[in-house]
C-alpha cells in the first residue's frame, strides 16, 4: 500500500484500546471488548498491520485492495464512538469520514412557514374585511383578461384572508354564529 495514494491520511488510534487482546469476535468493541447489544451500528476500518490505524471510509476499497497489513472491519460501541470521535476531532480529522455508521440519520424536522400574530382592533379587522372583498373583486375581473395570469391562488389566498378578517370582526361584534369557523366562512364564499 502507499500512503501518497490513500484520499485521506491514516490515523493512530492504538492508545484508545484499553487492552492489546483483540476482541474474540465482531459483535464486541475493538476499544473495550465489551460485547455490543443489539446490532452494532458504529465500526473502524482497521490496517497496516493492525488495529492501531485506520483508513478513512473513502479508502476502505483501496485498502482491502492493495494492504497487504488490512484487518478489515471492527466494531465500535455505542460509548466508546463518543471518545473516539473527541479523539479524532483532537488530531484534526473530522470523524464521519473514519467511523462507518449504520444508524439511520436523525430525521429533520418539516420546515414550518414562518407566522407571527399581531393584534387588530375591530375598526382594523372592518376596514380589512372591505379592502379584501374590492380587491377580490378586481381579481375576478381580471380573470377573463388574457394578460392577468395566475390569479387563481391569489384569489384564494385573498377569500382565505377575508374569511379570517370576517370571522374576527364577527367575534369582536358577538355576532359569531354558534360552531362558525373560519372554514365554514370560507367555504360559503368561494
Amino acid at each position: 500500500m502507499k500512503l501518497e495514494e490513500l484520499k485521506k491520511p491514516l490515523v493512530n488510534v492504538g492508545h484508545l484500546l484499553s487492552d492489546p487482546e483483540y476482541p474474540t469476535g465482531h459483535d464486541e468493541c475493538i476499544m473495550c471488548n465489551r460485547a455490543i447489544r443489539g446490532q452494532n451500528k458504529f465500526s473502524i476500518h482497521a490496517c497496516n498491520g493492525g488495529v492501531d490505524e485506520i483508513c478513512s471510509n473513502e479508502d476502505n476499497d483501496y485498502v482491502e485492495q492493495n494492504d497487504s497489513g488490512d484487518m478489515g472491519n471492527w466494531s465500535v460501541g455505542s460509548e466508546c464512538v463518543k471518545k473516539l470521535r473527541a479523539n479524532l476531532v483532537e488530531q484534526g480529522v473530522n470523524p464521519d469520514d473514519y467511523i462507518y455508521s449504520t444508524a439511520k440519520p436523525k430525521a429533520q424536522a418539516k420546515a414550518k412557514e414562518k407566522t407571527k400574530s399581531w393584534s387588530m382592533t375591530e375598526e382594523d379587522t372592518l376596514i380589512l374585511w372591505r379592502a379584501l372583498q374590492v380587491y377580490r373583486s378586481e381579481i375576478d375581473d381580471a380573470m377573463g383578461n388574457p394578460l392577468a395570469k395566475n390569479n387563481d391562488s391569489d384569489y384564494e389566498r385573498a377569500t382565505m384572508l377575508l374569511a379570517k378578517a370576517v370571522h374576527k370582526s364577527c367575534d369582536f361584534a358577538g355576532t359569531l354564529e354558534e360552531g362558525e369557523t373560519v372554514k365554514s366562512i370560507y367555504e360559503t364564499m368561494v
